[in-house]
């Protein structure tokens, strides 16, 4: 039940080799190696994918895909953990401050000694940032208060912070089966707890000073465990009174019949909702927002799947701040699958001669590749209000998504009004 390594868990690898490079002072073109890397593996399927058909996708050599096999199989890569031991763990967290990258990263490390939050934070009282060049009074501010922001947010985590201490958990939990519930199952963009239900006959108990907790449960009663532990307090009050209605009480341990006390054990999810006369709800529904009495009528809708996704209509190439190409793009869409992708550079890096040349360049690939690519572009809403290209160039194109991307500081009233007027 611990899940197996995803694309997601793959790329994090390849991206920390990337960013740790540049923080250790290594070649920034190997480092760029593993980013471009990292960015081709997330969206793709590596199930069955051998190093020969890794090496035909668009930035993966063969070493990189020696090393992708590696994660697959254990989790990590040697020559990742090699240069994590090079590297303070207190200073790789601080990556996660906004505004900190690696190259700066490496300058506070390597110049100032800089290797915890607090060191940074006394730094910047200090104004000792001031020191490394490139740096003025502005930026100094700026992560001043990104530290700030940071602080505040550490009693919650992100799904990928989440995702490393999952990791830890298998290591915790070995020959153990086990399912992560809580918000983390519903697909919660930040998690305030990790909540493990395990099979076992262990006590409670909590892990890394409290940001996990694993439930233990006897393999009978697996079902309802995993349902208390993964509903919202709504779902849950909702889901009870559903058992009411039919003489029981919803607790973790089972159905208890509420005449005769005795208690209905189910091994999974499905037991119960069909026990109680439902469709069974999706965990990522399970917020009390008129779910159960979907479920109840059989109406419950289908989920969107990976696999229903027929394109993507926003990305960017080397013509702006991308870093692949129309090849790249389309090579990466066919590997997925998609029927389409659209490329939207930044109006303000193509000129109207680039953009020329580009939809040449996407008919010309098209010919090569299943997943077409569509004509578009990212067009900046300008302070006045006025778009990057002429209304006649943006009737050519497939696909125009309009941006603000300065003025910033306007009055709110006036911001809607640029963005209201390019809608028209």
């Amino acid at each position: 039940m611990e899940g197996e390594v995803t694309n997601r868990d793959v790329a994090g690898r390849l991206a920390l080799m990337g960013r740790l490079l540049e923080v250790a002072g290594e070649d920034r073109h190997r480092a760029a190696a593993y980013a471009r890397a990292a960015r081709q593996v997330e969206h793709l399927f590596l199930a069955g994918l051998d190093e020969e058909a890794l090496t035909r996708i668009p930035g993966i050599g063969v070493r990189i895909a020696g090393q992708i096999r590696e994660i697959v199989e254990s989790g990590s890569f040697q020559e990742l953990d090699d240069l994590k031991a090079s590297v303070p763990g207190s200073v790789i967290e601080l990556l996660d401050i906004p505004g900190v990258g690696p190259r700066t990263l490496h300058a506070l490390w390597k110049h100032l000694g800089i290797l915890t939050i607090d060191d940074l934070e006394a730094a910047v009282r200090g104004r000792r940032l001031r020191e490394i060049r490139g740096f003025g009074a502005k930026r100094e501010k700026a992560i001043g208060r990104a530290i700030r922001r940071y602080r505040e947010r550490e009693d919650v985590m992100s799904r990928p912070e989440a995702d490393a201490l999952l990791k830890e958990v298998a290591a915790h939990l070995p020959g153990v089966g086990w399912v992560v519930a809580g918000d983390y199952r519903r697909g919660a963009a930040t998690i305030d707890e990790v909540d493990v239900v395990a099979i076992g006959g262990g006590e409670e108990t909590s892990l890394h000073g409290g940001q996990v907790r694993v439930r233990f449960t006897g393999p009978e009663g697996f079902g309802t465990a995993l349902l208390c532990a993964t509903g919202s307090a709504g779902f849950l009050a909702r889901l009870g009174e559903v058992a009411g209605a039919q003489g029981y009480r919803l607790e973790p341990g089972g159905l208890v019949d509420r005449g005769s006390g005795h208690i209905q054990t189910f091994k999974s999810e499905e037991e119960i909702f069909e026990f109680l006369g439902m469709e069974t709800i999706p965990p990522e529904l399970r917020e009390d927002r008129g779910e159960v009495e979907l479920a109840l009528r059989h109406a419950l809708p289908d989920l969107i799947e990976l696999s229903d996704l027929r394109g993507d209509l926003h990305s960017h190439t080397t013509a702006s701040d991308g870093r692949q190409s129309l090849e790249d793009v389309a090579a990466v869409g066919d590997a997925m699958g998609y029927e389409y992708i659209a490329i939207t550079d930044h109006s303000s890096r193509v000129s109207l001669e680039a953009l020329a040349r580009q939809r040449t360049g996407i008919e010309q690939v098209n010919r090569r590749h299943t997943c077409q690519l569509l004509a578009g572009s990212e067009v900046d809403i300008k302070s006045d209000g006025s778009l990057g290209y002429p209304d006649r160039v943006l009737a050519d194109l497939d696909v125009v998504i309009a941006s603000v991307h300065s003025g910033f500081s306007q009055d709110e009233d006036i911001l809607t009004r640029r963005v209201l007027g390019a809608m028209e």
